[in-house]
C-alpha cells in the first residue's frame, strides 16, 4: 500500500535543516579529504545513497530511521545517547541499536586536525528503525558529518564504505 509518511518524514527533515544522506565511494580508502566542494583520491559522493536513512530515498511503504548524527542534531535522540570520544587513547564503547530508544546509541569522534565529526552506530531492524531500502546488510556503520559553512543550512552525512574496492561502486554493505 502507498503511504505518504516516508515522503513527509523526508520533507520534514528538510524543514529541520537536514540535508540528504549520501554515501562516499572511494577506490581504495574509506574516507578522503573534502574541501567543501570536492573529494580527493578519486572519491565520489553519491546523493541519496544511504538507504538506511530517511534523508535518502525512501520506499512508498516504509522509511528507515534517521542516522545518528541527524537524530542527535534534531533532538530525536538525546545528547546522552552519544559517547563523545575526545582523547587520543583507546576506549571501549558498547552501542545499543539506534532504534532501541535506550542507552548509548552512537560514538562520536572529532578529528582535531579539521573538526570533522565521525559517528559509529549500530543499526538493526528494530522499530522504529527498519531494514535498508537498498537491501544492504544492517550492522555497524561509520558516518562522516560535513558541516556547512552556512549556519542556516545543515551539514551532510556521508556513509563511509567499509570495504573500498575500485571495481565495485556503491559497495555500502555494513559488513
Amino acid at each position: 500500500s502507498h503511504q505518504v509518511s516516508p515522503v513527509l518524514a523526508h520533507e520534514l527533515g528538510h524543514n529541520m535543516a537536514l540535508r540528504h544522506a549520501d554515501t562516499l565511494d572511494c577506490p581504495s580508502d574509506s574516507d578522503s579529504a573534502f574541501d567543501g566542494a570536492n573529494w580527493t583520491g578519486g572519491c565520489q559522493e553519491t546523493s541519496y545513497g544511504d538507504g538506511d536513512d530517511v534523508m535518502a530515498a525512501s520506499r512508498n511503504d516504509f522509511a528507515p530511521f534517521l542516522s545518528s548524527p541527524q537524530s542527535l542534531r534534531t533532538g530525536l535522540i538525546p545528547a546522552a545517547a552519544a559517547k563523545v570520544i575526545s582523547s587520543d587513547g583507546t576506549i571501549d564503547v558498547v552501542l545499543n541499536p539506534l532504534g532501541s530508544g535506550i542507552g548509548v546509541r552512537a560514538a562520536e569522534i572529532v578529528d582535531p586536525s579539521n573538526g570533522v565529526s565521525y559517528y559509529v552506530e549500530y543499526r538493526t531492524a528494530l522499530a522504529p528503525d527498519t531494514v535498508s531500502i537498498d537491501g544492504d546488510a544492517l550492522g555497524v556503520r561509520v558516518l562522516r558529518f560535513n558541516p556547512s559553512p552556512d549556519i542556516r543550512v545543515g551539514g551532510t552525512t556521508v556513509l563511509l564504505d567499509p570495504t573500498p574496492t575500485a571495481g565495485v561502486p556503491h559497495d555500502t554493505d555494513d559488513t
